[in-house]
């Protein structure tokens, strides 16, 4: 005779679940990751999201443990959404990275499980806290690694390392339909952008020339490749080009150069353009 996992009970001959727990569970569920959204984006604290959530369980008759992952769903579904509104305050960050541990985020972070469970709230959060800081006059904590190869210039800040780059350069090409080899799509609307989306049959294209590691400083692109190392300083660059997953970097003379950022799975074109934007803009002309 098995027993119900959900309310403890005998649940019948080779079954470990009552079908009326089973529906009352997934009414449950629903209304704790409406709550989590919810409650995340309306600005909750984790204390108060918690005893919400503890307390619609117990008035089911559920075990809470069985609500984890729908609660972290919900709170990194409301990360992401907080993130591509608009920079993340530091304050704000503190909150929303409060919920996503109060719940155990850390275990799929030491599991290597986000990319695989297309959890990106919280890649997206700590993107948006290092615009928030940048435009704020403010040089994000940064590691220290990947930047050794580099020959940095006297005062010059390391901000935001890449590890792994396709650099490539744009070519028109023509074609009936969007595609770009599966390599980069540029953006037709952004985040804190907005550019006109692109029609007719000439498309831009891109060709990818090499795979290398970019760092970003307060005022200089580095890249690292195995065929090319370039050096781009931001006073030089005329205007950026943001794409799906990357960013075009284009200066007074020669053909854009395109970096696309391999990050499995997760879009970052639009932190990219607005790092780069932003740290230009604070350079004094």
């Amino acid at each position: 005779m098995g027993q119900c996992d959900l309310c403890g009970e005998k649940a019948g001959w080779l079954q470990n679940r009552h079908p009326a727990c089973t529906e009352r569970a997934e009414g449950a569920k629903k209304t704790l990751y409406d709550l989590a959204l919810n409650g995340t984006l309306a600005g909750k604290s984790f204390s108060d999201l918690d005893t919400e959530a503890r307390q619609l369980a117990t008035d089911n008759q559920l075990p809470f443990q069985q609500f984890h992952e729908t609660l972290l769903q919900a709170a990194d579904d409301a990360a992401g959404k907080i993130a591509l509104q608009s920079p993340v305050s530091q304050d704000d960050y503190r909150r929303v990275f409060a919920i996503l541990q109060g719940w155990g985020i850390q275990q799929y972070i030491n599991n290597g499980e986000l990319a695989t469970r297309r959890w990106f709230g919280l890649p997206q959060l700590d993107m948006s806290l290092i615009l928030w800081q940048v435009l704020h006059g403010l040089n994000p904590i940064y590691d220290g690694a990947g930047y050794m190869q580099f020959n940095l210039q006297s005062g010059e800040v390391p901000i935001f390392t890449a590890g792994k780059v396709t650099l490539a350069e744009e070519r028109t090409v023509s074609t009936h339909t969007r595609t770009f080899g599966g390599l980069s799509l540029p953006v037709g609307g952004g985040i804190y952008y907005h550019i006109g989306g692109s029609q007719g049959h000439q498309v831009s294209g891109l060709l990818p020339l090499d795979v290398g590691e970019m760092l970003i400083t307060t005022r200089t692109v580095y890249f690292g490749g195995q065929k090319k190392t370039l050096r781009i300083p931001l006073n030089h660059v005329v205007r950026y080009q943001p794409y799906l997953d990357g960013v075009g970097v284009c200066e007074s003379h020669g053909a854009p150069k395109v970096f696309v950022m391999d990050y499995r799975g997760l879009d970052t074109g639009w932190f990219f353009f607005n790092l780069l934007s932003a740290l230009t803009s604070r350079l004094t002309p």
